[in-house]
């Protein structure tokens, strides 16, 4: 069951998120997949090309971020009741539902079902 829905929010991950493939690889790892970070380049004249990667790395990481915020809300809907009493009685929920960390949220909800 646990599967079957991970699947489905893959597919809804994919096609409803800007960059949705970077959550859908933290989605099949449960664990948080940044994109990599461009290597600094030794000449000076690729120093400009280098910083323009960073601004985009940075956007894609502020995307990926907001888009791993918003699936904590569909993950914890997705809950049937009893799941949703287990994962609120984690010590650690709180902190969880603070930050709306998703990865932590699936690892529970893995453990639990």
């Amino acid at each position: 069951m646990y599967e079957k829905t991970i699947d489905q929010l893959v597919l809804y991950a994919s096609t409803q998120f800007k960059n949705g493939s970077h959550v859908v690889m933290c989605l099949g790892s449960e664990e948080y997949v940044g994109p990599e970070a461009p290597v600094m380049p030794e000449k000076a004249n690729d120093k400009h090309f280098w910083d323009y990667k960073m601004i985009d790395l940075l956007k894609i990481e502020w995307t990926l971020q907001g888009n791993l915020q918003s699936l904590f809300n569909v993950l914890m809907a997705l809950c049937d009741t009893e799941v949703k009493i287990a994962v609120k009685a984690l010590s650690n929920f709180k902190e969880m539902d603070r930050k709306l960390d998703s990865v932590t949220l699936m690892k529970a909800i893995n453990k639990i079902v």
